[in-house]
């Protein structure tokens, strides 16, 4: 590199600081690592990207580069960004074979070196609702009881205890102590959960993050990642767990070649078990030390609206890292703070206002209404539906939660996954005359070393016999000619939707759907890497095909802006959260308010109802008169126009 490549020009002095930080031509790799701390809207994927390209530039090699990012979608931004920089200077693009999410890079490896810890190759990847179900399935065999845990909230458990390393009994102390009780039926759930997924060769989304970490206690498989990946940039570092702090630190002990970005304001999965305290302590976390460049310049917001997010976010705990941020742009509009009566008045003024600035030309789907649990937007949605204001929710994964799609799925798996009890189950069940017992009793009869000639000899009610018969002969075609996975789906879709023609009473809706699904396997190379890729990405929006408005939790919402943003219902018990207790959680929420302000380009309004419907997130009574968030004190509100 006889020059400083242009992108570098483009950068801010703070953001070229962060990229240049401890590297040179020649000499890519960082001796201390880097903390780029970077508060909402300054330009943190762009710096993150010119980091990425930067090293490059200086004689890194992508091919030892574990980049990782909160989802899929953002990874993948993150690695277009990093191209089109690279095709600037220097006319091409290379590959980045490890970047993504933790759980696909993880998913990546395993694949690879899995069985040098007792994992088969061909295992399959379970949903959230497999999990549920599988757990829901053992919990009965088991007879817990009737006060015993639902499923889900089993699984949410499980997952916290494995996240936040810490045993079953700190998880059900520190995050769950209504259970406590529970724990020797939840500790014989969870001996009897882990093998019934050894048996069926299934793993589940924490299962990835657990058994990446064994690879790097094996010491051949640890020597060889770190040979392999040599450099490590970690996106939205302030949303990692104690796990998956354990994973980057094993790849390099000493942080050399480590670049993390992040924003301990924007704290706000530790329902997830992720702990800000990584970002907050990275720092001292390393013998010698660790660089950290801070980003204050917000290119997102007008001054005012800057001006009031940090007043809310200025009393958020002694050890934060106190970032204030600024901003060139406009002052803009006041942002407002409007006192209503009850949800009803509340969903009133979104939709006047939605329709107002309509008119002034900031279309529905630059405008986004937020909120802290889905149950708090109940009236808005009646009352959007009745003034025929087109809206999209985020939160949730609604195609892969319907249950005509997650059986698709269950064959697909079942095909790729003979071992699994649990797909077996759900696909035999949709066979005429078999029920739970039947598949049961079926599942025995097939062997997975011999699928093709089990599943021939295999007997079946007489009822399905023509649809068992049409099944076999398809997997059989398929096993034996080796045709594309692609073509194998599109056959197995064509079975699937055969079976109830009859019993149907919307399969054209039901088709739409499996297509809609099949679709997004497009880019995959395998059928497995699809259902992988498709099941452990985390929760992904999705954009109105038309003008609609954007109703989303602030949690969804993390990582957008719009022009207009509505914070709904910021009254104690809702903002913060009445299952808040400890200071932590409490702090947390102040965040999770700082986060759905920040959104916002242009138009801020945040709203405090005086009641609010029994179902939503805050109990109340008829008299009950709700009071403004603590979070929104008397210095706060002197940024806001009241109203």
């Amino acid at each position: 590199m006889t020059k400083s490549p242009s992108y570098l020009d483009e950068l801010n002095e703070e953001q070229k600081a962060a990229v240049v930080c401890g590297i040179s031509p020649g000499k890519p790799r960082r001796k201390l690592p880097l903390l780029i701390d970077a508060g909402p809207g300054s330009g943190k994927t762009r710096t993150l990207a010119a980091c990425i390209a930067y090293t490059v530039d200086c004689g890194g090699d992508t091919d030892q580069m574990m980049i990782c990012s909160f989802t899929r979608k953002t990874a993948s931004e993150l690695i277009q960004r990093v191209s089109k920089l690279r095709r600037e200077t220097h006319g091409g693009a290379e590959a980045f074979p490890y970047a993504g999410t933790f759980h696909s890079v993880a998913l990546k490896l395993l694949r690879r070196f899995g069985e040098e810890i007792g994992l088969r190759s061909d295992f399959t990847i379970l949903g959230r609702n497999d999990q549920v179900d599988l757990l829901a399935s053992i919990q009965g065999q088991l007879k817990l009881g009737r006060a015993f845990p639902r499923a889900r909230d089993c699984a949410d458990i499980f997952s916290f205890r494995r996240n936040a390393r810490i045993s079953l009994a700190a998880t059900l102390e520190t995050r769950h102590r209504k259970y406590h009780r529970f724990r020797r039926g939840l500790a014989k759930l969870l001996a009897r959960y882990k093998a019934a997924k050894k048996k069926q060769n299934l793993l589940d989304y924490d299962d990835l993050l657990f058994h990446f970490a064994r690879l790097l206690r094996h010491p051949s498989v640890r020597a060889e990642l770190c040979k392999r990946i040599k450099f490590i940039f970690v996106d939205e570092f302030q949303d990692t767990s104690r796990l998956q702090w354990q994973i980057v630190k094993s790849l390099t002990p000493r942080g050399r070649g480590m670049t993390v970005v992040g924003d301990d304001a924007q704290a706000i999965y530790g329902f997830r078990a992720a702990t800000v305290s990584n970002i907050r302590g990275f720092e001292g976390r390393f013998k010698r030390g660790a660089r950290k460049v801070t980003l204050v310049q917000n290119y997102r917001s007008t001054r005012r609206i800057v001006a009031a997010t940090n007043t809310v976010i200025e009393s958020a705990g002694d050890d934060r890292s106190g970032k204030k941020l600024w901003s060139k742009n406009e002052r803009g509009p006041w942002p407002r703070l409007v006192a209503v009566r009850d949800d009803t008045a509340q969903a009133k003024y979104v939709i006047e206002g939605a329709k107002k600035l309509l008119k002034k030309g900031v279309a529905f789907k630059d405008q986004a209404v937020l909120f802290r649990t889905s149950r708090e937007v109940a009236v808005l949605e009646d009352q959007l539906a009745k003034a025929r204001v087109p809206y999209v929710k985020w939160g949730g994964r609604p195609l892969l939660e319907k249950s005509h799609v997650r059986d698709f799925i269950a064959l697909l798996r079942w095909f790729e996954n003979p071992r699994s009890q649990l797909d077996a189950s759900r696909v035999f069940q949709k066979l005429p005359g078999v029920g739970r017992a039947g598949a049961k009793a079926l599942f025995p009869q097939i062997d997975p070393l011999n699928v093709s000639r089990s599943l021939q000899a295999t007997q079946v009610p007489q009822a399905a016999k023509a649809d068992w018969g049409s099944l076999v002969r398809l997997i059989v075609e398929a096993k034996r000619a080796g045709r594309s996975w692609q073509k194998t789906v599109r056959s197995l879709r064509r079975w699937f939707l055969t079976l109830d023609v009859a019993a149907s009473k919307d399969l054209i809706g039901k088709a739409a759907d499996i297509e809609r699904f099949v679709t997004l396997g497009e880019g995959y190379s395998s059928c497995g890497e699809f259902l992988s890729g498709i099941l452990i990405d985390p929760t992904e929006t999705e954009q109105p095909e038309g003008d609609a408005l954007i109703l989303s939790t602030i949690h969804s919402a993390k990582g957008h802006e719009f022009k207009a943003v509505t914070v709904l219902s910021v009254v104690e018990g809702s903002i913060p959260s009445n299952k808040a207790l400890s200071p932590e959680e409490v702090e947390e929420e102040q965040r999770v308010l700082y986060v759905g302000m920040t959104r916002a380009k242009k138009f801020l309004h945040v709203i405090v109802p005086q009641r609010l419907s029994r179902h939503s997130n805050t109990p109340t009574n008829a008299c009950q008169v709700l009071t403004r968030s603590r979070f929104l004190d008397h210095r706060s509100i002197r940024r806001f126009r009241v109203i």
